[in-house]
């Protein structure tokens, strides 16, 4: 959900402080450009690291780079390589298929990865009808990132103390 917030709320979140739209366009496509990029850097990092260490990892970068996106002023340049680790913190998505890869027999890899990304999709759902409420209740879209933040700190300590399950074979 946090991603998504950030990713749905973003560019008007820089508008409101004061970049013009052209300027918030510019930090959203950095921002997706570093999340190709961490898609490649955490999905070669995963195949030599525990991947579950990896997306706790990635979800607490998430919430590190926010904070500091959020609560530190900077100039422009500087924004947008905060902008940047974000995106690359956010790369996470080869992690989590492997994930499944590696959870769930090869037999029903289809309905397991079906029923997770069905699972991010509903926070898709949520996450802007939340974030939304907030910034329309306080008047400020910065606590849509607050929540993001929130978000991703308990995705991190949730995503660390998973247990393996075991794959059943048929």
């Amino acid at each position: 959900m946090s991603a998504l917030s950030i990713v749905t709320f973003l560019v008007a979140y820089l508008a409101e402080i004061g970049l013009s739209t052209v300027e918030a366009g510019v930090g959203f496509s950095v921002f997706m450009i570093a999340v190709l990029i961490g898609q490649y850097l955490w999905g070669i990092l995963s195949d030599y690291l525990p991947r579950i260490y990896i997306l706790s990892i990635c979800t607490s970068l998430l919430a590190i780079f926010t904070y500091v996106f959020l609560t530190f002023r900077m100039d422009q340049i500087g924004m947008y390589i905060v902008i940047g680790l974000m995106g690359i913190s956010d790369g996470v998505t080869p992690v989590i298929f492997a994930l499944i890869s590696d959870n769930f027999d090869p037999k029903v890899l289809g309905v397991a990865t079906g029923v997770i990304i069905s699972i991010v999709g509903f926070g898709g759902i949520l996450a802007p009808l939340i974030s939304g409420y907030l910034a329309t209740v306080t008047g400020s879209l910065s606590t849509v990132l607050q929540f993001s933040i929130a978000m991703a700190s308990i995705s991190a300590v949730i995503s660390i103390t998973l247990k393996r399950p075991s794959k059943r074979s048929s």
